[in-house]
């Protein structure tokens, strides 16, 4: 058996998956001499987004091995880096003008920027401590630097494809058709059965390459692959790192899809995995921003601290203890958020006295 843990949540189109696949299985062997690679597992569920799974079980995928490499081979790296620059600045390039006539153009730019966005990431992060300080400060330096341009090649994409085939795939399609899929639509209009697109939407996996439209708990059954759940019970509060200081009660509304934000009205409590530029209008009505991931320098503190609302990061479980509709307690300063009310005790209490 082999046991794959969720690492993070993403609002991702499926075409991002395979080209996430593709950067980190490929493309970290290719730069580390065959020595490492990941094999992420991305598990696309309604309403909760993408999440994004690594095996911890699987030796051959140990961040260790990675920084061992380049602890021992640093012009190795030092090489990498200056070419990771230097593929940026073209991705960047290229995302500000892209047409449709650029998207495959965009996808190979984003395939060999990605080895270098995972290595920077980790060597510049967690991973810092085993590669010492002149490559763990370029790498940090790098991973600042650079931290949005996959992202903003990854929304471009999306947009040009979106808006290119609006009049003959519905908006909600693209999202979950393949690369493949969205390149013979846009050349030739021949496209998969809505019905084939129709099942993806009630859940897939995408693992080693390949897309499985099926539930999570039914892709377990004959893969030897478990997935830790580590789902919090009975949890009265959670605890994360505080971003931006101050107090703000209000109810709790999740955010796991961009269609998510029209649910966060004033003085709500943002509740999501992460936060991105994209989820700015939603920010701006909350009263405070709760988040399961992210570090001091990460979008949701950034803006947090600009904004002068309270933000807490780091909590690894909020987006699983809290509910849509609980009231909740800011205590940004603490590190705390307290639930109050859960939001089923308020319907059962409204339906008793009704």
């Amino acid at each position: 058996m082999e046991l794959y843990r969720k690492i993070m949540n993403r609002a991702l189109p499926l075409f991002a998956c395979e080209y996430w696949y593709e950067g980190e299985h490929d493309g970290l062997a290719e730069v580390t001499d065959g020595v490492f690679r990941f094999a992420p597992l991305f598990v696309y569920e309604p309403g909760r987004g993408t999440g994004v799974y690594y095996s911890v079980t699987n030796a051959a995928e140990n961040p260790l091995i990675l920084a061992h490499y380049f602890d021992h081979h640093h012009d190795a790296f030092f090489t990498l880096a200056e070419h990771y620059r230097e593929a940026c600045n073209r991705l960047r390039t290229l995302t500000t003008s892209a047409t449709p006539d650029d998207l495959v153009a965009l996808r190979t730019q984003v395939v060999e920027v990605w080895p270098g966005l995972a290595i920077m990431n980790m060597l510049g992060g967690d991973y810092s401590i085993y590669v010492g300080p002149q490559l763990s400060s370029k790498a940090y330096e790098l991973r600042n630097s650079t931290d949005t341009v996959v992202y903003d090649a990854g929304i471009q994409m999306l947009e040009l494809f979106q808006t290119t085939l609006e009049t003959s795939v519905p908006r909600e399609h693209v999202f979950h058709m393949s690369f493949k899929e969205l390149m013979q639509s846009l050349e030739t209009g021949t496209q998969p059965e809505p019905s084939a697109i129709q099942q993806r939407l009630s859940g897939y996996v995408y693992h080693g390459g390949a897309l499985e439209v099926c539930a999570k708990e039914t892709f377990t059954h004959g893969t030897g692959i478990l997935f830790d759940e580590m789902i919090p019970q009975n949890m009265t509060e959670v605890t994360g790192t505080t971003a931006a200081p101050g107090r703000a009660q209000g109810m709790c509304k999740l955010v796991f899809e961009w269609s998510d934000m029209d649910k966060v009205q004033e003085g709500d409590i943002l509740v999501a995995p992460m936060t991105t530029p994209d989820f700015m209008p939603a920010i701006k009505r909350a009263a405070a921003i709760v988040t399961d991931e992210g570090g001091v320098t990460c979008h949701a503190a950034i803006v947090s601290r600009e904004l002068k609302k309270p933000c807490l990061i780091g909590t690894k479980v909020a987006t699983q203890v809290l509910h849509d509709g609980d009231l909740v307690e800011v205590v940004a300063e603490k590190g705390e958020v307290r639930i109050m009310e859960r939001a089923n005790a308020r319907i059962r209490a409204n339906a008793a006295e009704a």
